[in-house]
């Protein structure tokens, strides 16, 4: 994955930039309005701008376990979840600019590799999460991130669904490519999560 651009993220706005809801030019941005792209702006309930908060989100969460990983002393979970922080800054600024999103390769293992691991957590030497009070907490932060990860790709599947097409936004390949993306995320997670828990974490 190429490393993404960092925050912030910035829109440069064209000229007659227009309401999304009724088509009229913009002369100046009410506080209740924010900019989808360059051509419109919308409603701060707007599904797509929903998303960025949500987006937003994932990313905390992912950087308090990085966090947690450096604590504990754990590098190649910290090294890893380094990894799933940029992807996140990745899919944040493919929105923003509307473009498909970079691959995601965690422990040099592509799409189809984690989604077989995850699977099947045999071939990593241990068994499905089943976590309470006693498991470790950086197996509880990396779930967290796996159940916000497919709580967000709901989100997304709302702001890029057929008849979104209302608000402006319609299901195309780069919102295709970011549902895609936080369903790999999740998957993932769950695979850092299991070979941590493989190896005694």
């Amino acid at each position: 994955m190429t490393h993404p651009a960092d925050p912030p993220f910035t829109i440069s706005p064209r000229d007659n930039v227009a309401c999304i809801s009724c088509g009229q030019v913009v002369g100046s941005q009410a506080p209740y309005v924010t900019q989808l792209n360059a051509d419109f702006f919308v409603p701060k309930s707007h599904p797509r701008i929903r998303l960025r908060g949500q987006l937003d989100s994932l990313h905390a969460l992912v950087g308090m376990a990085e966090h947690s990983a450096a604590a504990q002393q754990e590098p190649w979970l910290q090294g890893e979840l380094a990894k799933v922080a940029a992807y996140c800054r990745e899919l944040i600024s493919a929105e923003y600019n509307e473009r498909p999103v970079e691959r995601l390769i965690l422990d040099d293992l592509d799409a189809a590799e984690l989604h077989a691991a995850t699977h099947d957590p045999r071939s990593l030497g241990t068994t499905h999460l089943l976590l309470n009070g006693e498991s470790a907490e950086l197996l509880h932060w990396l779930n967290l991130i796996r159940t916000k990860s497919r709580e967000v790709e709901l989100v997304a599947y709302e702001a890029f669904a057929p008849d979104a097409r209302i608000y402006g936004t319609s299901f195309q390949d780069f919102g295709t490519s970011i549902i895609n993306a936080l369903n790999l995320v999740a998957s993932g997670v769950y695979y850092l999560a299991l070979r941590f828990q493989a190896s005694g974490g």
